[in-house]
């Protein structure tokens, strides 16, 4: 039923872009009780206000990093998680938390997050890390990203990784899912993910 949609490898990629340029080269998931403990006490600007990933305790983080101008795969992502949402039962909803976290804090502001979020699902909450905070997020969770400058363009559009990651707030990965599984096929990893969560 679930089967093949799980992706260990965590090289999916999917490029707004394909322009060459700077950014980081991450791929793996280094796992260790410090780099957990650091990340879990990071003070996270989102559009619910301050918050560290230890204020999830108990709950399953349903993670997707992109951008705010992306024009293709991260609003079709988004519209996804929503549609799975909907189909849960409000107890285990309660028990997820998404969250939508920026690569492009340059341009993400909390004020075009907080619209940008609420127009998918108003659980899912918007975080804008810093430069030093990205850093730290996406070589936690095997993130790959990159600012991409074309040849004449007034404006610069972001590579970065695309799978959803399902996780607790002490980075125990039960999940790194294609984006494009249906919506009734992510309903029931969550579910899936929020039991094992509790075992």
């Amino acid at each position: 039923m679930l089967k093949g949609w799980l992706i260990l490898t965590l090289l999916l990629l999917s490029a707004c872009d394909n322009s060459p340029t700077a950014g980081n080269q991450f791929s793996p998931l280094p796992q260790t009780r410090a780099e957990a403990e650091q990340l879990r006490q990071l003070s996270l600007k989102t559009t619910a206000g301050e918050r560290h990933l230890s204020d999830f305790d108990n709950q399953l983080l349903l993670l997707f990093f992109g951008f705010s101008h992306c024009p293709d795969i991260c609003p079709t992502t988004l519209m996804n998680v929503s549609k799975a949402l909907q189909q849960l039962p409000a107890e285990t909803i309660r028990q997820v938390q998404p969250l939508f976290i920026t690569v492009d804090p340059e341009r993400d502001s909390i004020d075009e997050l907080r619209p940008y979020t609420r127009h998918f699902h108003t659980a899912i909450i918007g975080v804008q890390p810093d430069a030093e905070q990205l850093q730290q997020l996406t070589k936690f969770f095997g993130i790959y990203y990159r600012k991409v400058v074309q040849e004449g363009a007034l404006e610069y559009s972001m590579d970065h990784s695309a799978q959803l990651l399902l996780s607790s707030s002490y980075g125990q990965m039960l999940g790194v899912l294609d984006p494009h599984m249906p919506a009734d096929e992510l309903a029931q990893w969550i579910q899936g993910a929020v039991a094992r969560l509790h075992d």
